[in-house]
C-alpha cells in the first residue's frame, strides 16, 4: 500500500510538472515582445506583455471592440499583413 501511495505521489508530481512545462511552451513564452505589440498598437489596441489569467508569460492585446486576442492571433496577422 505504501508502495502504491508513493508511485502515486510520483505521477501527480510529474503530470503537473509536465502540464505546466507545456502550458509555458504552448502559450508562448518567448512570444512576450515582438512583432505582436506593434500589430496591436496598430490596431488601436492595448498591449498586455502578461496574461494573468495564464500565469505565463503570454501576450495579448485587447481591441478597441473589446476582444482579446492571443499571441498567435497577433503572429497570424502580422504574417498575413506583412507577407502582402
Amino acid at each position: 500500500m505504501q508502495e502504491i501511495k508513493k508511485i502515486y505521489i510520483i505521477f501527480l508530481f510529474l503530470n503537473l510538472l509536465i502540464s505546466s512545462t507545456f502550458g509555458f511552451i504552448d502559450c508562448g513564452i518567448l512570444k512576450c515582445e515582438g512583432v505582436e505589440r506593434q500589430v496591436c498598437e496598430n490596431m488601436g489596441g492595448r498591449f498586455f506583455p502578461y496574461d494573468p489569467s495564464v500565469g505565463a508569460c503570454c501576450s495579448f492585446c485587447l481591441s478597441k471592440e473589446g476582444l482579446q486576442l492571443n499571441a498567435y492571433t497577433l503572429e497570424w496577422i502580422a504574417k498575413t499583413t506583412f507577407e502582402q
